[in-house]
C-alpha cells in the first residue's frame, strides 16, 4: 500500500513535471522516440526490468503533464545484432502538446 506521505511525494513529483512541461511547450510541441530504444528481437525475453522501466518513464510524460499526446507510425528498420542476426523492427515518433491543446 501506499503511505500518506508517498502519495504526497509523488504529487508533488507530477506537479513538477507538469510544470517544466508547461514551460517548455508554451506554443509547441515535443517529438521524441516513442520508445527509448528499440524492440527487443523477436524470441527475446521482454521481461528486462531496466528495458520496461526506460519504456514506461518515455509512456508517461503526457500523462504526468497532463498534455494531449499522439503516436505517429514512421515506418520500419533493418536492424543487425552481433550474434543474434537481423529483424524488422516498428519504428515511431510521440508528439506532444501543451496542456489543454487537445
Amino acid at each position: 500500500a501506499v503511505g500518506v506521505a508517498e502519495a504526497e511525494a509523488a504529487r508533488r513529483i507530477k506537479a513538477e513535471v507538469a510544470a517544466a512541461l508547461d514551460a517548455l511547450l508554451d506554443r509547441a510541441l515535443l517529438i521524441i522516440p516513442t520508445i527509448p530504444g528499440l524492440p527487443a528481437a523477436p524470441g527475446l525475453d521482454n521481461s528486462d526490468r531496466d528495458v520496461r522501466q526506460q519504456t514506461f518513464e518515455f509512456l508517461s510524460i503526457s500523462g504526468l503533464g497532463s498534455g494531449p499526446q499522439t503516436v505517429a507510425p514512421c515506418g520500419q528498420a533493418e536492424v543487425h545484432i552481433e550474434g543474434r542476426g537481423a529483424f524488422t523492427a516498428p519504428l515511431s515518433l510521440s508528439v506532444l502538446g501543451p496542456r489543454g491543446a487537445d
